[in-house]
């Protein structure tokens, strides 16, 4: 079947000669697998900035279904603007751009299909190695083990490196021992740089990153037998140089998810979603550009299915009693009438009862007015099943028998001896009662 067109404004006829109420619906599903919670990284993971702007265009990675971007930096002072290019639901080229806000996360408003290039902006922080020196003293009157101890958030715990000192080792020879143990320990050496002069043994990180200040080198005689003697004790170290974390950026997916229409009013409603839990969601709408219809989820998606309802539109041309399409009726949102002039009206809600049961509206109190001629009256409302639980049995017992037949006779044409059986007979006997003519 063709494709219901919804922008046409068509007319819905009936089996008899009889106007028929309007109304429409549009239901989107997103499947548990890509309903995923939200993330910092989902479509570029951290990248350094460099001391100018950089376009990337590897290793990005699309959402799973249309949904809003976001940019998080890993500084408290990183500023500068994000530039995001993809498709929207459509397929049509799309772009957003978000102002860092240092390490709080910037959620994007457009839905994005597909991530094709991200703009980062130049860096603000210049990465710097951290730089840690200890100066050595004394004189050695027994030759032996003196001992370092370095310090860091990169051990687990504190490493011990034995140094041979001779005797009468002055100051700078006592240097000279410690920088060359240092540097021929594996623990060490993976991550610095052993260096100085005379006295200075100093230890630079090989990799910028933010400042240790646990860091420290500790140096003293050694202990037990073939412990040295006269090294002087230098318990701490100076942090000569702070060391300075590189500015990385990354971008995530953040909780609205794109709607597949151009909507004129927030007309999309979640009924059900994450462990069954209600979450009726905030829309932005907009009937000229796709990538702007979202829906911001008031919960956090993880990982479960979404359903979404659409929120019924009616247009009665009299005062009822109306009984509203595609019940099972949920709620009514509002009431909204026109005068010949065009000017809105609400309805209070004592001015109206609502069968739950029967799909019905009843007015109470008429309002005494004269009703525009085209679409005088219009009734928001959401219906439907808001769990698969909810479901009457007859349904699944329909779809048991149809998947099971299907299963049977999966080729679309049999051959041989063969009984006719139209289970669909069944079918349609169950689901009879459920039948409503509405549209």
């Amino acid at each position: 079947m063709t494709p219901y067109k919804h922008y046409f404004g068509q007319r819905i006829t009936t089996d008899c000669d009889v106007a028929a109420d309007r109304a429409f619906l549009a239901h989107y599903s997103i499947a548990a697998a890509d309903a995923a919670a939200e993330s910092d990284d989902g479509v570029l993971a951290a990248t350094d900035l460099n001391a100018t702007a950089q376009s990337i265009t590897a290793g990005l990675h699309n959402p799973a279904v249309p949904r809003n971007v976001k940019v998080d930096g890993s500084a408290a002072n990183i500023a500068g603007n994000v530039k995001v290019y993809g498709t929207n639901f459509a397929g049509d080229a799309i772009n957003e751009t978000s102002a860092l806000n240092g390490v709080t996360a910037v959620a994007g408003n457009l839905a994005f299909k597909t991530v094709t290039k991200v703009d980062l902006p130049a860096r603000v922080n210049t990465p710097t190695a951290q730089v840690e020196t200890a100066t050595a003293a004394g004189t050695v009157t027994t030759a032996g083990n003196a001992l370092v101890t370095v310090t860091s958030k990169l051990y687990a715990a504190p490493v011990a490196v034995d140094v041979p000192v001779k005797l009468n080792d002055d100051a700078a020879a006592i240097a000279t021992a410690i920088r060359t143990a240092l540097a021929a320990d594996p623990d060490i050496s993976e991550h610095f740089t052993v260096g100085g002069e005379t006295d200075a043994v100093i230890l630079t990180a090989k990799v910028a990153a933010a400042n240790d200040d646990t860091l420290n080198i500790a140096i003293d005689d050694g202990t037990g037998d073939g412990a040295s003697e006269g090294v002087t004790k230098a318990a701490t170290s100076a942090d000569t140089t702070p060391g300075v974390a590189p500015d990385k950026v990354s971008v995530g997916v953040g909780k609205k998810f794109g709607i597949p229409y151009m909507l004129p009013a927030d007309e999309l409603v979640i009924v059900k979603l994450f462990d069954n839990s209600a979450d009726t969601g905030t829309v932005t709408a907009d009937d000229n550009e796709l990538e702007k219809n979202v829906i911001e989820l008031h919960g956090t998606p993880d990982g479960q299915p979404i359903a979404c309802i659409s929120r019924l539109k009616a247009y009665p041309d009299d005062w009822g009693p109306w009984r509203l399409p595609r019940p099972p009726l949920i709620a009514v949102t509002s009431i909204k009438y026109y005068d010949e002039d065009g000017t809105e009206y609400t309805l209070a809600a004592m001015d109206y009862q609502v069968d739950a049961v029967d799909g019905k509206i009843h007015i109470i109190d008429k309002p005494n007015v004269t009703l525009r001629g085209l679409n005088p009256i219009v009734v928001e409302y959401t219906c439907g099943y808001t769990t698969g639980n909810a479901l009457p049995a007859v349904f699944r017992q329909a779809m048991l028998l149809l998947i099971g037949h299907w299963y049977t006779n999966r080729e679309a044409v049999q051959t041989g001896a063969v009984t006719a059986v139209e289970i669909e007979i069944t079918t349609r006997a169950l689901l009879r009662q459920y039948k409503d003519w509405w549209f």
